[in-house]
Formats: structure tokens, C-alpha cells, sequence
């Protein structure tokens, strides 16, 4: 990456619109030197052909393995992320392992790591980025003294009623571990088909936040676009979430008016709610849209101490969206058109057709390993679509 931090001012750090709490003075300063540390591991290509098995990476029901000598054997190097104040990171990507250590296990994490590093013969790299310092790496850039222009993006969120709206409404995954909220688009686990639009082809759903959170969460959302934009490296800023303008605006822009980022995270950790290990599988990796942005600042709930982070980044759910439909799109077209040229007596299409049990008969059948309603079922469902169609001018709906 290219450095992305040539006109970074030294500034004292102050982000969003903030009010005195009396109830500081009893909860005493900012937990900052037992705050946790957020690991992320960079791999090796090896590292991708390794089965779940040897990952260890947390799921909806397992927690991951956060020292694996397995995994560990095939990263390159160690990014650790040492939590300031007000503070900025740009990842270029987050699918890999990743996750929160306290302290105490940090210092020991660091023991085992040097002793794998003698069993390979082989450094593993511990790449620390400290409090009160802007830095960047190859995989990521960390900002810790915001410039004027970076803190003036969060002005106007209202980060205390950010973090008690997440702390009520949010559910703790275990394959997380703290506490989160999403705004914008799902993943591929959660999409649907609409019927009379996208040649019927599958899009992922939108995530809403209901009232009155949706407001401070658009909010949200705007300003951590204006944000990327400025952490991001130089070489990225023109196209950063923006390469693919028809994606932009029926996904991001439409979700949120002028924002950039296809979805947001609102997360709460603290030294009880770590993230636990996992990598984001959902995340895109197509250029310009495989980056991750992140900021966090701390805020008090009941009387204690909270480490708020909005965390944006793009769907690959909604690129593998684009690739079916220019990949069926164009199909369903020709067959509108060529059942548009049919006479009206050769267009009953029925579902009954995916019948496949009888193969005797004129038609010849074979008896495949696969199940050819499954197969078919996609075809001859979208002819029947087509069929029910309501007539435009006396011509049948080019599109389902």
C-alpha cells in the first residue's frame, strides 16, 4: 500500500459531538492501557488451501481457536493494533483470521509465537502499531492522530446514543464475541427473488434498523464513507467503493443517500466482550471494494466503559448478484423474445414438466446420478413465469 498519511496533522484527537458525563468522574480515565488488542494475521497462499479443520476459524456455534500453531504455520506476518483514543484503521483486506487478545494474553501469545518461529526455522514477523502514532503496512494503515478534516466526518454522529441502541437491541455472537448491529445489505445466506424483476435472479436483502435507530445509523454510515476516503492509500481514493457505479447506486447509495459503504457494523467490545477469531468470508475481494475501514472512540454505558466501532466494508454477496444476472440475464432475454414469437397455442408451459419419474414413453429419458428437477427446475420455472406474464401493448413482459 501506498502511504496514505503525508499531510496528517498532529492534533489533539477529538471525534463526534460530545458532552461532559458527570459519571467519568467516578469511573475514573479510559481503560487504555488494559484495553485489548486486535490481531490480525496475514497469510501465505498456502494458508487458503487449508481445510476448516486446520483453520479453527470460530462459526455460528464454535468459537475459533485464537493461538493455532496449525494456521499459524502458514502466515506470513502479525499486524497487532494496540487500542488508542479516537482511532482509524484501513485494512485492505479482513478475510483472514483476526481477533481481540487481552493484554495478559497478548504478552503470552507473543512467547508462543516466538517459539513456533524456532520449530519452522522460520521468522514469523510481529508488526505492532503503538498508541499516539500514525502508521501503515502492506496490509493496513492505522491512524491515531486525526486530522482536522478527519474528525470533522464525525461532527455530527451521536456516538452515546449509537452505543446504547446497540446495546440494547444487539445479540452476542459466539463466534464474535461482542456486541454488533448491521445496517445495509446481507450476505448470500440471506437473499430473495423478486418477482417481475432481475430476469429472476436472486438479490441479496436489505438490512434495515428499526426507528429510532435508523436515523443515527445513516448518520453513521455517511460519515464513515467521508472517512474512508481519507485513510484509504492515495491510489485508492478515486475508486474506493465507486469503481462500479451501477452498483453504487442501486446498493449503497439507494440504502443510505450519499453513502459509499454496502454495509455497517455498529460493534461494542470491552475487556468482557472480546472478538473472537474469525475471518469475514462475506466480505468482497474484488479491487476497490475488498477494503475495510474502521473507527473507533470509547463512550460510558451504565458506568462502564465501552469501545464503540463502526466498521465498513462491501458484499460479495451483491458482486456475485452482477455475475448471475449478465451471466442469465442475456439467456432469459432470447427466450422472452423467441416466446414472444410463438403463436399463443405453443406457449402452455406448466410446472408439471419437471416431472421426471416416467421415462417411458416417446421422449427419451436417462436415469442420471443428479437429480434433473434440480437441474431443470430454473428453466422451466422462468418459461412459466414467463407465460403468466401480463401483456404490455398485445406483446408479452420481455423480462420476470
Amino acid at each position: 500500500m501506498a502511504n496514505g498519511f503525508s499531510s496528517l496533522q498532529r492534533t489533539p484527537t477529538l471525534a463526534g459531538a460530545k458532552t461532559v458525563d458527570m459519571s467519568l468522574l467516578l469511573i475514573g480515565s479510559k481503560p487504555l492501557e488494559t484495553a485489548p488488542v486486535l490481531i490480525i494475521e496475514n497469510p501465505l497462499p498456502s494458508c487458503h488451501q487449508l481445510p476448516s479443520s486446520v483453520l479453527q476459524l470460530g462459526t455460528k456455534t464454535t468459537p475459533g481457536l485464537k493461538f493455532c500453531p496449525g494456521r499459524l504455520k502458514h502466515v506470513e506476518s502479525i499486524d497487532v493494533i494496540f487500542t488508542d483514543d479516537d482511532q482509524g484503521y484501513f485494512a485492505g483486506s479482513l478475510d483472514r483470521a483476526h481477533y481481540h487478545l487481552s493484554r495478559v494474553e497478548y504478552q503470552e501469545f507473543c512467547c508462543k509465537v516466538g517459539q513456533l518461529s524456532n520449530i519452522l526455522r522460520r521468522k514469523i514477523p510481529v508488526n505492532e502499531f503503538p498508541r499516539g502514532e500514525n502508521n501503515f503496512g502492506p496490509n493496513c494503515n492505522v491512524v491515531n492522530r486525526l486530522s482536522p478534516e478527519m474528525k470533522e466526518c464525525f461532527e455530527t454522529v451521536d456516538f452515546a446514543s449509537l452505543g446504547a441502541y446497540v446495546k440494547t437491541h444487539s445479540k452476542c455472537d459466539s463466534s464474535r464475541g461482542n456486541l454488533y448491529i448491521d445496517s445495509g445489505w446481507a450476505s448470500n445466506l440471506s437473499s430473495r427473488r423478486v418477482k417481475g424483476e432481475d430476469y429472476g435472479v436472486s438479490k441479496p436483502a436489505e438490512i434495515t434498523v428499526d426507528p429510532p435507530g435508523k436515523e443515527i445509523f445513516a448518520d453513521a454510515m455517511v460519515s464513515l464513507s467521508k472517512f474512508a476516503l481519507l485513510i484509504c492509500p492515495h491510489s485508492m481514493k478515486e475508486k474506493l467503493y465507486q469503481a462500479d457505479k451501477r452498483r453504487q447506486l442501486e446498493f449503497a447509495d439507494k440504502h443510505v443517500e450519499g453513502n459509499l459503504l454496502e454495509v455497517m457494523r455498529v460493534a461494542l467490545t470491552n475487556e468482557k466482550y472480546l472478538v473472537g477469531c474469525h475471518a469475514d468470508k462475506y466480505n468482497d475481494v474484488l479491487d476497490w471494494n475488498e477494503g475495510v475501514v474502521n473507527f473507533s472512540t470509547w463512550i460510558v454505558i451504565d458506568g462502564e466503559w465501552w469501545r464503540l466501532s463502526l466498521i465498513g466494508y462491501s458484499r460479495k454477496s451483491i458482486s456475485d448478484y452482477y455475475r448471475r444476472l449478465d451471466l442469465y440475464g442475456p439467456l432469459v432475454d432470447r427466450i422472452s423474445l423467441f416466446m414472444d414469437a410463438l403463436p399463443s397455442d405453443r406457449v402452455e408451459i406448466e410446472p408439471s414438466l419437471l416431472d421426471f419419474r416416467n421415462t417411458t414413453g416417446h421422449v427419451k429419458r436417462l436415469k442420471p446420478h443428479a437429480n434433473k428437477c434440480v437441474f431443470y427446475s430454473s428453466y422451466v420455472e422462468c418459461c412459466h413465469l414467463l407465460t403468466q406474464c401480463k401483456p404490455k401493448n398485445g406483446r408479452r413482459s420481455r423480462r420476470t
